[in-house]
């Protein structure tokens, strides 16, 4: 067994870089040497780094850890070195230890020394270069357990303001129209994300529910019909629920009844309420409720139901087949019988759902022999 240590991690990073001498204007008589070369004929410039190097870890770097080979340091592209100091140090043992080594005018190289976790030393580079070319700082060298040595350039977000800064300054109305779009945008994700899964999850439910229609129809000994179909669609559509309705209205001659004198006195008072109902059809969006059928109007039409002479009757070969279908889904059990119950005892209907209609509570003739009178 082995436990996991984290790894040595030494950082370069560039503090600071600042133009000492950057002329642009052509001046006559004016000459600037350094070594011998006149600086603005060759288009030169003056750069100061201050570059840090820090161990920025919880493992400290040892002597042993350097290689001889490669030795650890940094190298300015485009640009020569013509001085190094060391500015700052974190221990007096770095301020006494560390020094450098130029093996090309654009390497400079560490002195092997300990540093330890989040130790550090700073030091200051003066870099002549192409005033059109810009400077950057590469590392050279290798120390055990490192894959290697990495550069940051912290100077370049001095004064640049923060994220939340940027996104809430402005005039008043730049931030009107930011709130307006953010909050556009935040609705848009939301529906993005919230309406493919909701459909998702729709469709693999249908997709569920016709495998169980073709898996019933390939086991089942009963002679299907055309009319059987209002059953597996209604099933496929909306589900388990419009089973048990169906159900019900085959076994429950008081609720087939209800449903009928709702349905006649409902088909009544939309053809005398124009003005609120445009046809017939409205009333089909409330064609089923939880825990009871409260509109026979798409059951009578699939056959469903039939009506002679006043009186409705449940077709008996699809009641028949409501009744194989449902032992047919607790057998697979895709019914659970606590699911049941549950759907079962359901018998609220919507609030608001027959607004506008003058809806009675049922009786029979021994309750209110008045009605008959």
């Amino acid at each position: 067994m082995s436990l996991k240590t984290s790894t040595r991690k030494l950082y370069l990073d560039v503090l600071t870089s600042t133009a000492v001498l950057d002329i642009r204007e052509q001046l006559p008589n004016l000459k600037i040497s350094y070594d011998g070369i006149d600086i603005r004929e060759k288009n030169l410039s003056l750069q100061i780094l201050t570059i840090k190097a820090v161990n920025d870890s919880t493992r400290d770097i040892l002597k042993g850890h350097y290689d001889p080979d490669d030795p650890v340091g940094l190298k300015v592209t485009a640009g020569k070195v013509i001085r190094t100091e060391l500015i700052e140090a974190s221990s007096d043992y770095l301020q006494r230890n560390v020094s450098f080594d130029s093996p090309a005018n654009s390497v400079i190289h560490f002195k092997d020394v300990i540093l330890d976790a989040h130790e550090f030393f700073v030091l200051k580079l003066l870099v002549l270069h192409p005033s059109s070319q810009e400077i950057s700082i590469e590392p050279v060298g290798h120390i055990s357990g490192m894959q290697s040595i990495i550069i940051r350039e912290p100077f370049k977000d001095v004064g640049r303001p923060g994220f939340w800064m940027r996104t809430f300054t402005g005039p008043w109305g730049i931030q009107v129209v930011r709130l307006v779009a953010y909050t556009l945008l935040t609705i848009l994700i939301i529906l993005l994300i919230a309406i493919p899964t909701s459909l998702i999850g729709d469709k693999l439910e249908e997709l569920k529910r016709r495998r169980h229609v073709r898996d019933f129809k390939a086991a089942t000994q009963v002679d299907l019909t055309e009319n059987d179909e209002f059953l597996f669609g209604r099933y496929v559509n909306v589900g388990v629920r419009e089973v048990f309705l169906m159900q019900d209205l085959s076994k429950n001659k008081k609720s087939l009844m209800g449903a009928f004198r709702r349905y006649e006195r409902m088909k009544k008072q939309v053809a005398e309420r124009k003005d609120a109902f445009d046809d017939f059809r409205v009333v089909y969006r409330h064609a089923f409720y939880p825990g009871g059928v409260r509109h026979l109007g798409p059951y009578i039409e699939a056959g469903f139901v039939h009506v002679e002479d006043g009186k409705p009757t449940v077709d008996e070969h699809m009641a028949q087949t409501v009744e194989h279908f449902i032992r047919f889904l607790r057998n697979r059990q895709i019914i659970k019988e606590e699911g049941e119950a549950k759907m079962k005892s359901r018998s609220a209907v919507p609030a608001g759902v027959l607004e506008g209609f003058e809806v009675e509570e049922e009786t029979t003739a021994e309750q209110s022999p008045e009605r008959d009178k």
